[in-house]
């Protein structure tokens, strides 16, 4: 299994020339994506996950990256704000944290 460094890595979309700017039509317009292994009530849950997604970075950041952590097993979510570039989970100590984790090899 290969990790990230993550003090290195910035998630981000596709560069745009400009940015795009979040409403309410957008959050709206979210349809639920087919996800192989996904039945259709977690593909609902996904879906208003990002609808969650989209309205945090409306809200609360100013239409700039927003990324989230997502706990498949009880769908708990941490969501880190980012710039308008992209998302560092540094930024975030629980995030980097639980990213962080998985690096550590269990004693067996």
């Amino acid at each position: 299994m290969e990790f990230y460094d993550n003090e290195e890595v910035c998630f981000q979309q596709t560069k745009r020339t400009a940015k795009m700017v979040i409403c309410q039509e957008n959050i709206g317009n979210i349809k639920r994506i087919n996800i192989p292994d996904f039945d259709d009530e977690e593909r609902d849950i996904i879906k208003e996950l990002h609808r969650k997604l989209l309205k945090r970075s409306m809200n609360k950041n100013d239409s700039n990256e927003v990324g989230m952590l997502v706990n498949l097993q009880d769908w708990t979510d941490i969501i880190v704000n980012g710039t308008e570039d992209g998302i560092r989970l540094k930024e975030d100590k629980k995030a980097f944290d639980l990213t962080t984790v998985a690096r550590i090899p269990s004693p067996l």
